[in-house]
């Protein structure tokens, strides 16, 4: 059977902001202030914290909504922060491990869109931290989380197999594409 999920979860966050040495004089900073979070979302499967899950299988649809006390332009009176921020995403994952080979894929295609989201807020796509988010838009050959996006379209895919007798040493290909 495969479980069928429902998350909601609330999060409060206060940032302040400082000048440093470096912090050009004509830079405004924003505001000091509060977010709140809520996040909701329907899960059906999911995929265990495992860098080499031997089965994993995920459908989901997301929400997260942003509110921020401290809104209003910043940098060089080129950045607008919002007040609300609104994000939709979907997931569909599978892995697998064959069990006389232990050959392996994982496949997973992502897609988000947003209302009003600005630099603070939106999607972060880069790196490879599997494990820096609930959900890593990892995209092998840019730092982490290093693009911002509004929307995107991610797919990844990895295919391992072993290459010694003892199947303790694999060659794992992996790839990754991205519409932003």
């Amino acid at each position: 059977r495969i479980p069928l999920t429902a998350v909601l979860r609330g999060e409060a966050h206060y940032a302040t902001y400082a000048r440093d040495d470096e912090t050009a004089p004509t830079f405004s900073l924003p505001d000091d202030g509060m977010t709140y979070h809520v996040r909701t979302g329907l899960r059906w499967g999911g995929q265990e914290p495992l860098l080499a899950p031997e089965f994993a299988m995920e459908l989901s649809g997301w929400y997260e909504g942003a509110y921020r006390t401290g809104s209003g332009t910043y940098g060089f009176n080129d950045r607008q922060l919002e007040t609300f921020a609104h994000l939709f995403w979907g997931r569909a994952l599978l892995a697998y491990t064959f069990p006389k080979t232990k050959q392996s894929f994982n496949l997973n295609l992502t897609m988000g869109t947003s209302i009003d989201a600005d630099r603070l807020s939106a999607y972060r796509l880069g790196g490879m931290l599997p494990f820096a988010s609930e959900f890593p838009l990892n995209l092998p050959g840019y730092y982490f989380q290093e693009l911002s996006a509004k929307q995107f379209v991610l797919l990844n895919g990895q295919y391992s197999f072993p290459i010694s007798p003892e199947r303790n040493f694999r060659l794992t290909v992996v790839a990754a594409t991205a519409a932003v």
